[in-house]
């Protein structure tokens, strides 16, 4: 009986390490084996289709995180900060940095008040 293709998927690729025991990379458009460079198809190609790993690998690379950088955090805490000084609601840098990472674009001005008053 043939050994079966081995497929291993990563963020940005798929390894394949095929029955014979050569080592390739598929990526959404291509197979880095010969038989795809020539014939612009292959079988560990056909078989990362089949299996649904070319569906996975896109599904990865739609996905992203986004992290706001520490400029972007100082200019909320400073929103933050005057925000609250203009309702008169005290706080603490503690209360701020608790507060800040909860804070989204769709939050209402009375939930805000409500988090830092529960912080």
């Amino acid at each position: 009986m043939k050994a079966a293709d081995q497929f291993t998927l990563h963020e940005d690729r798929i390894d394949v390490i095929s029955a014979s025991g050569s080592s390739y990379q598929i990526t959404l458009t291509r197979c880095s084996c010969k038989g795809y460079s020539f014939h612009q198809e292959c079988r560990h190609y056909k078989q990362a289709v089949n299996l649904g790993l070319l569906e996975k690998l896109k599904a990865k690379s739609l996905s992203f995180s986004i992290t706001l950088s520490d400029h972007a955090k100082k200019l909320r805490k400073e929103a933050l900060k005057e925000y609250l000084t203009k309702q008169k609601i005290s706080f603490t840098e503690d209360l701020l940095c608790t507060v800040e990472p909860q804070i989204t674009c769709t939050m209402k001005p009375s939930e805000l008040i409500a988090l830092c008053l529960a912080a």
